[in-house]
């Protein structure tokens, strides 16, 4: 196995091997996905938790849970990937639904009692919206960890707060609030072509891509501790790595150590971001010949597939179990400051 290591110039330690990632967020390893997002995620659990430590009073949501749930959200994102055989644009469409839902909802924030019953309800979503075929919600639910009636109530909450703009378009977060401002039946201007950004799915996402390796690829600006490994964005014209050129031939093994039983995961991919054999591990294995075949096969084989069973901590009590009767005006701001992705901040 050929690895490349780098030192902090500060602290003068190994941080550990250098992985490339590929331009194209469709070229990257969807196991070195799950590992950044889910870094990127526990960044901000980490900073919101901290923000709501002193407040007395916390305005409840759908998503809350009693509890933090006991499986880490590296852990959860995998197995939701694993089962539920998420696609790359679903995976970055749930960060992307992180600032479209707070960008209408104030109440929710991404902490620890949230995130879970969030990355459910999301990837739930995006692979309706997004893919040809998808499961259903028993089936969803059944790997989340939580009933189908809940599920389909968090769908509908979702779905009714962001308006039905689950496609990733430049201008929904945008248009969300000034329909929250000036109600659902007022005409929205529209923008002409020099003022519109990169209007379609593929662009938005590939945004967030480029924003998440910059962000939390290095593991010393993440508290996740699922991997210690650098990852750095590499041009195939320019593959070179911190001064080191890498020949295009070469290939590097990523071992993830899965904190949950020890084993070793295994994934390697060629310098220009083309996946060679990427796996998870026996019990944690993305089956990407699964992928090879045809969608409708794929969704027979994972609804009748024996998902270890989870249960996610029942939510937080809430006087109106039904969303048709939810009052929005009633409202309680919390005092603290809250932080989504913003990206575009």
């Amino acid at each position: 196995m050929e690895s490349m290591n780098t030192i902090d110039p500060q602290k003068g330690s190994n941080i550990g091997q250098i992985i490339p990632l590929p331009e194209e967020y469709l070229r990257c390893s969807r196991t070195h996905l799950v590992v950044i997002i889910s870094r990127m995620l526990s960044f901000l659990i980490q900073i919101n938790d901290a923000n709501n430590a002193g407040n007395q009073t916390m305005e409840l949501t759908r998503f809350h849970s009693k509890a933090a749930p006991s499986i880490t959200v590296y852990q959860y994102l995998i197995r939701l990937t694993k089962y539920s055989s998420l696609e790359h644009s679903v995976l970055l469409s749930a960060v992307y639904y992180i600032d479209l839902l707070s960008a209408v909802y104030p109440e929710f924030t991404l902490n620890s009692l949230t995130v879970h019953r969030f990355l459910l309800t999301a990837t739930t979503i995006a692979s309706k919206g997004l893919c040809d075929s998808f499961c259903t919600n028993t089936h969803y639910s059944k790997v989340g960890g939580v009933q189908c009636s809940e599920l389909n109530i968090l769908e509908n909450e979702f779905l009714e707060r962001v308006r039905y703009r689950i496609i990733p378009r430049d201008d929904n977060i945008e248009n969300c609030k000034i329909e929250q401002k000036l109600g659902s039946n007022m005409l929205i201007p529209m923008k002409n072509a020099s003022q519109r950004g990169p209007d379609n799915g593929f662009n938005v996402l590939q945004n967030y891509y480029r924003k998440i390796v910059q962000l939390v690829g290095n593991p010393l600006n993440s508290p996740d501790k699922t991997s210690t490994y650098f990852f750095k964005m590499v041009d195939p014209m320019n593959p070179g790595i911190g001064g080191t050129l890498v020949p295009p031939s070469t290939t590097i093994k990523n071992n993830l150590k899965d904190k949950g039983n020890g084993r070793l995961n295994t994934n390697i991919i060629s310098t220009t971001g083309r996946i060679v054999s990427p796996s998870i591990t026996e019990g944690d294995s993305f089956n990407l010949s699964e992928h090879r075949k045809t969608r409708s096969r794929e969704t027979s084989v994972n609804e009748n597939s024996d998902s270890p069973p989870i249960t996610i901590p029942q939510k937080r009590n809430m006087k109106e179990d039904d969303p048709t009767n939810m009052d929005r005006k009633s409202t309680l701001l919390r005092n603290g400051k809250k932080l989504s992705s913003h990206f575009n901040s």
